[in-house]
């Protein structure tokens, strides 16, 4: 099998656990808190580059220098369109797999990750923000940098 689609299985997967596991505890649990949207995962959706080149506008504390998830209040989760919901936004760049989940059977394919830059698992500040916000959406996207070929499989010509 080759790498892009261990990949794309991956993150199916993934998303797949994380709704599995997360349906049973958000039908027992209703949360009277504002309505929210959560953007997890890499570069893809944190916002990296969203901005020009010096000005990504970066959340505070995620451009360096010991945090470099590149976070932007440019990125597609503040600037969905949808009224009523507040936007959080625990994506990384340069996450995998690993750093997204807490679940054991991903360390063996993507590495036990740790979060990223000393933050925790997006997962575990999904859980966070559930316990105070009532969570309508999960944004996902996941997965380009558990493939080490990421940039030959981008440049090459289909």
């Amino acid at each position: 099998m080759n790498r892009p689609v261990i990949a794309l299985f991956a993150a199916t997967t993934l998303t797949a656990a994380l709704v599995s596991a997360w349906s049973g505890t958000a039908q027992a649990t209703t949360h009277a808190g504002p309505a929210a949207i959560v953007a997890m995962g890499d570069s893809a959706i944190s916002g990296e580059g969203a901005g020009t080149d010096t000005g990504d506008d970066y959340v505070a504390g995620t451009d360096g220098p010991g945090d470099y998830c590149h976070r932007s209040t440019k990125s597609e989760i503040f600037d969905t369109g949808l009224s009523g919901l507040t936007p959080f936004d625990v994506a990384c760049s340069g996450a995998q797999t690993g750093d997204v989940a807490s679940l054991p059977q991903y360390s063996a394919v993507t590495g036990s990750g740790g979060g990223d830059y000393g933050e925790p698992k997006q997962d575990t500040q999904l859980a966070a923000i559930a316990k105070t916000d009532s969570v309508k959406m999960v944004v996902l996207t996941i997965g380009a940098n558990d493939d080490f070929d990421f940039t030959g499989i981008v440049g090459r010509r289909w």
